[in-house]
């Protein structure tokens, strides 16, 4: 004979709190940005650029250039940028994106200057890939590069070079060859507090704290790079939407995403110019 015990009040309470345990723990090991999304504003806080006599267009007249296959299109070369305005970044370093078109461009040219028309770093990529894409280039931290002052504003220009082997349209602000976008950026300062969240903080969570505090640079090559990561991922994909629908780019949210221009450079450093190849 043997006896069947019931368990008591005292093992069941303790199976209950077990169980929950369990269940609390599983809870908290869901990301915690499921709907990161959300985070992304609908409006930035902007500065207007300086007064430097010279229109700041983040896209370029494609019914002007010679080397774009379709004139008519409704996409042309765009600064992802929001128009007129300065963005901002805590990156002594930055990175850059833009949208280039279905083009028969042999080059692009990227220059970046300070507030007095100074270069601070030029460089200029090889198009491989005609049938357009997205594409960001990550100034290098390097002894010949200097890192962008806090405070201070500066204007980056990209240009497209038909034929590199017209002098003419070696001239950055030839409107007859060239197409060229601008915009403009601001280095602010890093608090301790949100230094201390980014240390900790996966992509995702950057990317909040980013968004949150109204870096658009940081914000944009954060998502930047999730989307290359995890180009299937819809919570990316809906937050990118989000984030280009603030700055009236919802047409370029599909379009597909070049490398980045920063690892080309460093996979063919032996050329006189980088390339650049969609994924």
């Amino acid at each position: 004979m043997f006896w069947i015990k019931h368990p008591s009040r005292l093992t069941m309470l303790a199976i209950a709190l077990a169980l929950g345990l369990v269940i609390n723990v599983s809870a908290q090991a869901q990301p915690r940005f499921s709907s990161f999304s959300n985070s992304i504003p609908t409006e930035w806080n902007f500065d207007p650029p300086p007064n430097t006599g010279t229109p700041v267009n983040r896209e370029g007249g494609a019914t002007r250039n010679p080397c774009i296959r379709e004139p008519n299109q409704e996409l042309t070369l765009t600064a992802l940028v929001r128009k007129g305005t300065v963005g901002s970044t805590v990156s002594p370093y930055p990175s850059f994106s833009w949208y280039v078109p279905r083009t028969d461009a042999k080059k692009l040219r990227f220059v970046l200057k300070d507030a007095n028309e100074n270069p601070v770093y030029e460089t200029e990529f090889a198009l491989k890939d005609a049938s357009g894409g997205i594409a960001s280039l990550h100034i290098p931290a390097s002894a010949s590069v200097a890192p962008l002052q806090i405070g201070k504003e500066y204007e980056w220009e990209l240009t497209t070079i038909c034929d590199p082997g017209d002098p003419a349209q070696n001239i950055p602000e030839d409107p007859t060859g060239n197409m060229v976008v601008k915009g403009w950026i601001k280095r602010v300062e890093l608090s301790p507090s949100l230094a201390s969240q980014l240390e900790r903080a996966t992509p995702e969570e950057r990317l909040s704290l980013y968004a949150t505090n109204r870096l658009w640079y940081n914000t944009l090559e954060t998502l930047v790079q999730l989307r290359r990561m995890r180009p299937n991922d819809s919570r990316i994909t809906d937050a990118w939407k989000k984030l280009l629908a603030s700055v009236e780019l919802n047409a370029i949210a599909q379009q597909p995403m070049f490398e980045s221009s920063t690892q080309a450079v460093e996979r063919d450093r032996n050329s006189s110019a980088s390339s650049l190849q969609l994924r």
